[in-house]
């Protein structure tokens, strides 16, 4: 296993390495490239890259990544075809601030929906919990008095087009609020 990111592994099953090679022993360059052929053999005969969570459980598809090397950032798509963008850092999933009509940050929470048209159907994270917007969600121009983020309600006021959001709903999203980054592992399937 190649270890990435923080605890996240790339899982190879089934791969079988022709050639080991020994401190001090020369490589003959045939040997490493069938060792790297039998890796890209083992890749490409995978349709899927995945994360799963600690029991194995598909979370979603890996659709896009910042780098096939880093992984820092990449975007998960759930069976329910909602995009969940994950990085290898705290909080771990996209972060986006909840503005509301209210002065005091309560009531419907809203998320801008500048830049996020061809994103429709997002899960995201605020302040301790996942939230999203449906794939149908249409914006809405609204005045908004506060917002909220990283545990804070800031006053501001300011019209834009709004999205209204909803708490993470599994059983809508089919991605889990129990999610744990640290725990999941990458694997092709």
């Amino acid at each position: 296993m190649l270890t990435v990111g923080f605890m996240t592994t790339y899982a190879f099953s089934g791969v079988t390495i022709p050639h080991s090679f020994s401190s001090g022993t020369q490589a003959k360059s045939s040997e490493v490239n069938a060792n790297f052929q039998a890796l890209a053999t083992a890749v490409n005969a995978k349709k899927r890259l995945v994360l799963k969570d600690s029991g194995g459980n598909v979370l979603g598809d890996i659709s896009s990544t910042d780098s096939p090397i880093s992984l820092i950032m990449m975007n998960l798509t759930t069976a329910s075809g909602y995009t969940v963008s994950i990085f290898n850092a705290s909080p771990y999933v996209f972060v986006a601030p909840l503005y509301f009509e209210s002065a005091d940050c309560s009531g419907t929470p809203y998320l801008s929906s500048s830049g996020l048209i061809p994103m429709l159907g997002r899960v995201f994270y605020n302040d301790g919990n996942y939230y999203y917007f449906p794939h149908n969600s249409a914006p809405a121009s609204k005045t908004m008095n506060s917002y909220s983020t990283s545990g804070a309600c800031t006053a501001s006021t300011g019209t834009d087009n709004f999205l209204l959001v909803f708490p993470n709903n599994q059983n809508v999203t089919s991605f889990s609020n129990a999610f744990n980054y640290t725990t999941s592992t990458i694997a092709y399937e």
